[in-house]
C-alpha cells in the first residue's frame, strides 16, 4: 500500500517527509461525506496501514478510514449479504484445481472501473474494521457464522456470491 511504502521510506531516510504530500489521492462523494478514493476500494488497503502506523483521530486519513467502512457496509447491506469486501480467493479453479485470488472492491471507493462484477466477502477484512467499528464488526460476524464463515479455525478466506459460485456448498 502505497502509505505504508511511503512512510518506510521517510523513516529510513530514501525520501523526504515532503514525499508523504505527493501520494495525492482523490477524493470522492459518498453518502457519509468525502473519502479519499483507493486503486480497488478493498478493506485491506483501507486498513492495512493502520495495523502499523498510528491513525491520528480528526485527520482525512482517519476520517477516510471511517467512511470507507461505512461505505462498505452499506455495500453490503444493498447486496443483502455480509460487508468486508476485499482481497481473497474465490470460487474459480486454476488448471491445477487451485482457488484463484484477486483484489475485489467496492465500486464507490475504487478508481478501478471493474469493480463491483462480483461479489466476493472476505471476513478477514470485517475483523480489520474492529477498532472503528467494533459494535458494527460483531453484528457482521455473527451474519458471517449464521452463513457458515466460521470454522473451528476461525474465519474461512471468503464467501463468494459470484454468478458461477455453488450456492449449495457452504463455505
Amino acid at each position: 500500500e502505497a502509505r505504508a511504502a511511503s512512510a518506510i521510506a521517510m523513516s529510513k531516510g530514501d525520501a523526504p517527509p515532503a514525499h508523504w504530500l505527493h501520494l495525492s489521492r482523490p477524493f470522492a462523494w459518498t453518502d457519509h461525506g468525502p473519502v479519499l478514493l483507493s486503486w480497488s476500494g478493498t478493506m485491506f488497503e483501507y486498513l492495512m496501514p493502520t495495523l502499523f502506523f498510528r491513525m491520528p483521530p480528526e485527520t482525512v486519513l482517519e476520517e477516510a478510514c471511517r467512511r470507507a467502512v461505512k461505505v462498505q457496509q452499506d455495500y453490503g447491506r444493498r447486496h443483502r449479504v455480509p460487508w468486508g469486501v476485499s482481497e481473497s480467493g474465490y470460487h474459480v479453479l486454476n488448471s491445477e484445481d487451485h482457488y484463484q485470488y484477486r483484489a475485489f472492491g467496492v465500486p464507490d471507493l475504487g478508481l478501478n472501473r471493474s469493480l463491483g462484477r462480483r461479489l466476493v466477502v472476505a471476513p478477514y477484512a470485517s475483523l480489520m474494521a474492529t477498532s472503528i467499528d467494533p459494535g458494527g464488526t460483531f453484528e457482521n460476524l455473527q451474519a458471517l457464522a449464521a452463513l457458515g464463515a466460521i470454522g473451528p479455525g476461525g474465519p474461512y478466506e471468503a464467501l463468494d456470491f459470484g454468478p458461477t459460485a455453488d450456492r449449495s456448498k457452504r463455505p
